[in-house]
Parts: C-alpha cells; structure tokens; sequence
C-alpha cells in the first residue's frame, strides 16, 4: 500500500491544527478572573485600597488597586488554590483572608473552604489610642505681687554704662521705658510713682523736682 506525500501532509497538518486547538482551549478553559467591592464599615466604596493576592502553592503574588467605584479585578489566575488575600487602606484595619479558591470560570468571586463566594469586604476604622501623659507641676508659694527682675553684680560689671547713671541698667528690666530726657516709667505708669529703696531706705524724689524720677546720685551696686 502506498501512501503519497500529499496525503501525509494533510493529515499533519489536521493533526496539529487539532492539537493546537486543544491547547488554547485548555488554556482558555485554565484563567479566571476575581472580582470584588470593598466598602467602609460606613458603607461607603472604597477607592484606592490595596489588594494583595497570593497562591499559597507558589507563593505567587499578584496586587491590584480598588477603583472610583470601590471595585478591584484580578486577570488570568489560576483556578484552584488555596489562595489568601489582603486588603489595606491608611487609617484602617488590614483584613486578611487565608484558605481562598478560585473556580473555573471567566468571572468568579472568591471562594472560602466552606463553599461560600465573598462579594465584598468590609474595612473597619482603625482606632488609634495614644499613651497616657502625665502632667505634673509644682506650686511655688510666695508673698510676693508682681513682676520682678534681679540684676546680679557681674551683669552690672557687664552692661556698657557712659554716665553710670541708674537709666543704663533699668532698660534690663521688661516692664520699664526710658525716654531721651531720662525719666522712667516702669509698667507704663507716671516716672513720680516710682519708688527707690536702698537697703530698705526710701530714696525717691521726696521733691518730685527731678524729671527722671529718682533723687539723682551715682548708680547703686544692686536694685529690684
């Protein structure tokens, strides 16, 4: 029996186009695509959140993004599994699924060992819980009224002084003004109100002739 050349060709080539078929349709048949919404414990969709999936058999990873309208897609898994899936967004819990599958299907939802589809997940506010803190402060009791400033000698030695006039260290004092003609005020009130004690003596401008406030003289070693 002779077969010619011609037939052998044809029937490879059938035998191919058979086999190649099979192939893609086997192919075809092998990825499925995953689905799901993501929603707040609000219910509103969740646009943005992170979603991670991983074939436990391979360690496989696949991650993908929820859209505007809170829904993500996984294209051309592998059907089967066990499959686990995470879900993250910031200021809420993470939400992990563990024992997943996937059917053999061109669009399927996740499925749990029990046999259960999950259509959607539900992210929960994470609450934030920040450390005790203790305040402790401590009362100072004094007889004292008033704001007070203390000038020490080596800050006295310090302070440029021309005329060692009284005016040159009153300046270090907040509350006080000096004007050009020399008289002070301290807390904004009149330079005759002023009071001048030295070692519990007064020693103010009795007169009230002086234009600077005080009763002249050099500049003493120490005031308040």
């Amino acid at each position: 029996m002779k077969i010619s050349a011609c037939y052998i060709f044809k029937t490879v080539t059938i035998l191919s186009f058979v086999l190649l078929f099979s192939v893609f349709a086997f192919a075809q048949q092998t990825n499925s695509n995953v689905s799901g919404v993501i929603r707040s414990d609000k219910n509103e969709l969740m646009a943005g959140a992170t979603v991670t999936a991983i074939y436990e058999s391979t360690k496989n990873t696949y991650t993908t993004q929820s859209r505007k309208d809170g829904h993500f897609y996984f294209s051309n898994l592998r059907p089967g599994g066990p499959y686990s899936i995470s879900i993250s967004f910031t200021g809420f819990q993470t939400i992990e699924k563990k024992d997943l599958y996937i059917g053999f299907s061109s669009s399927e939802n996740l499925i749990e060992a029990s046999g259960n589809a999950i259509t959607e997940f539900i992210l929960k506010e994470k609450e934030i819980v920040l450390p005790e803190l203790i305040l402790t402060a401590r009362k100072i009791v004094t007889d004292k009224s008033g704001s007070e400033t203390s000038i020490s000698s080596q800050k006295i030695q310090a302070l440029p002084s021309i005329g060692r006039n009284l005016q040159d260290y009153v300046r270090l004092v907040p509350q006080s003004k000096v004007n050009g003609l020399g008289m002070m005020s301290l807390a904004g009130q009149n330079g005759k109100f002023n009071a001048f004690f030295i070692d519990g003596s007064n020693n103010n401008d009795i007169l009230g002739i002086a234009i600077s406030g005080t009763n002249g003289g050099q500049t003493l070693l120490q005031f308040q």
